[in-house]
C-alpha cells in the first residue's frame, strides 16, 4: 500500500508571464508542480540581475500532485526599470535551500501609469490595469507616440463614471498604434484633438472611439468594438476610416456627426435590429464598406442618412437589411428629412441631397443588384 503523503516530495517552481506591470509593481503568473499531496510554499524572486536579491513572502497552500497556478504581486519597484524573476517552490520533505525554482524571465516597469499625464514618447512594456475610477494615460502634448508594443491596456469599465482608456484633450498630431484597449467607458477619447493616428490598434468598451471638435483624425488597419457603438463623433471634420473592422451593439456601429468624413473599405457588424452606420452632416463618403448583421437578426438599416448635404455613398455592400418601408427599407440605405432642432435653418428649408450607388447582397444562387440614386429630402423649418 502506497501512503499519498508520506513518500519523500519534490515541489517545483514554474515561472510564467507577467499580467499587469505598472511603473511600480508587477503581477507575475506561476506555477508549482509537485509529486506529493501535502503544504507546498511558494514565491518570487526578482531584481536587477540573474542574482535576484529579493524576493516576495512566501506563501503556502495544500497541494495536490501536478500542477497548480497562482499570481504572485511584486511591489516596491523602481520605474521604468528592467527586472529579472523567478518563481520557486517547496515543500515539506525539501530542507531549506533546497527549493526548486523555474527559469529565469524579464519585465520591465512602466514609464507612466494609470491617470498620469504623458508629455514624451511613451511605449507600453507589458500588460497594464487600471482601477475602477482610473482612466488610462492622458496625453498632454502634441505630436507624440503612444505604442502599446503588442500589449493590452484594461480599465475596470465603471459603469457609472465610464473612464477612458487614452484620454487626449486639446492636443495635435498624436499617433496611438499597435496593441489593444479592453473594457473601458470610451477605448479612446478625443477632444478638441486633430490629426490623431490609430494604427493597428484594437479597441472596445461602451465606445470604442469617441472623437469630438476635431479635424483630420485618421484610423487605419483597426478593430473598434463597442457595446453601444464603435465609433461616436460630433462637430468633427474630416474623420478618415480605411481598413479597418467597427461594430456596435446596442446602438449603432458608428455614429457620425460632422462634415467631410471618409468611411472607405471597412468591414462594419451590428448585433442587434439597429442602424450600422448612422450620419448627420455634409460632404462624408461613404464608400465600399461591407455592412451585415452579426447575429440572426436583421438590420434596422445599413447607413441612414439625416441631413446635410453632398454626401456620397458609394458601392457599399449591405446584407441582411429588413424588408418595409421608411428607414427600414430593404435596400439598406435610407434618407430622412432632418431631425427638429438639428441642422437646420430658421424659418428656411434645408435639402438632403444623397448621390449612392449601392450594391445590396442577396440570398446565395439570386442576382446582385447595383443600383446608383439621387435622393433629394425636404425638411420643415427649424421649431420656434
Amino acid at each position: 500500500m502506497i501512503l499519498l503523503g508520506l513518500a519523500s516530495g519534490c515541489a517545483t517552481g514554474v515561472t510564467g508571464p507577467v499580467a499587469n506591470v505598472t511603473p511600480t509593481s508587477a503581477s507575475v503568473r506561476g506555477g508549482l508542480k509537485t509529486t506529493t499531496v501535502g503544504v507546498s510554499s511558494y514565491w518570487a524572486q526578482y531584481g536587477p540581475t540573474t542574482s535576484y536579491g529579493s524576493e516576495t513572502p512566501h506563501e503556502s497552500r495544500f497541494t495536490n500532485t501536478g500542477q497548480e497556478s497562482f499570481s504572485i504581486n511584486v511591489t516596491g519597484l523602481q520605474r521604468s526599470k528592467t527586472y529579472h524573476y523567478r518563481v520557486c517552490a517547496a515543500d515539506s520533505e525539501q530542507g531549506p535551500g533546497k527549493e526548486l525554482c523555474g527559469r529565469d524571465r524579464q519585465f520591465t516597469t512602466q514609464a507612466v501609469g494609470c491617470g498620469e499625464t504623458v508629455t514624451a514618447n511613451l511605449r507600453l512594456t507589458g500588460p497594464l490595469g487600471c482601477g475602477e475610477d482610473e482612466s488610462g494615460p492622458i496625453v498632454g502634448a502634441d505630436g507624440i507616440e503612444i505604442n502599446l508594443g503588442g500589449h493590452t491596456l484594461t480599465g475596470a469599465a465603471n459603469p457609472i463614471s465610464r473612464p477612458a482608456g487614452i484620454v487626449i484633450s486639446g492636443h495635435n498630431g498624436v499617433t496611438i498604434r499597435n496593441g489593444s484597449l479592453r473594457n473601458w467607458g470610451s477605448a479612446i477619447a478625443l477632444r478638441d484633438a486633430s490629426a490623431t493616428r490609430i494604427v493597428n490598434v484594437d479597441a472596445d468598451g461602451w465606445i470604442a472611439l469617441d472623437t469630438e471638435n476635431g479635424t483630420g483624425n485618421v484610423v487605419r488597419r483597426s478593430s473598434l468594438g463597442g457595446s453601444d457603438a464603435g465609433v461616436r463623433t460630433f462637430d468633427e471634420t474630416g474623420l478618415d476610416i480605411a481598413g479597418s473592422e467597427v461594430s456596435g451593439f446596442a446602438v449603432v456601429a458608428m455614429f457620425l456627426h460632422g462634415n467631410g468624413a471618409r468611411i472607405v473599405d471597412n468591414s462594419v457588424t451590428v448585433f442587434g435590429p439597429v442602424p450600422a452606420i448612422r450620419v448627420e452632416g455634409s460632404s462624408n463618403r461613404i464608400s465600399q464598406n461591407r455592412i451585415r448583421p452579426g447575429n440572426d437578426n436583421s438590420l434596422l438599416t445599413g447607413i441612414w442618412l439625416l441631413d446635410g448635404d453632398g454626401n456620397a455613398l458609394v458601392e457599399n455592400i449591405v446584407s441582411g437589411a429588413a424588408t418595409g418601408s421608411g428607414e427600414t427599407a430593404g435596400d439598406g440605405i435610407f434618407v430622412s428629412p432632418a431631425a427638429p432642432g438639428r441642422w437646420c435653418a430658421p424659418m428656411s428649408r434645408t435639402r438632403t441631397r444623397m448621390t449612392a450607388s449601392t450594391s445590396v447582397a442577396r440570398p446565395p444562387g439570386s442576382a446582385t443588384t447595383r443600383q446608383t440614386t439621387t435622393a433629394t429630402s425636404a425638411s420643415p423649418p427649424c421649431p420656434g
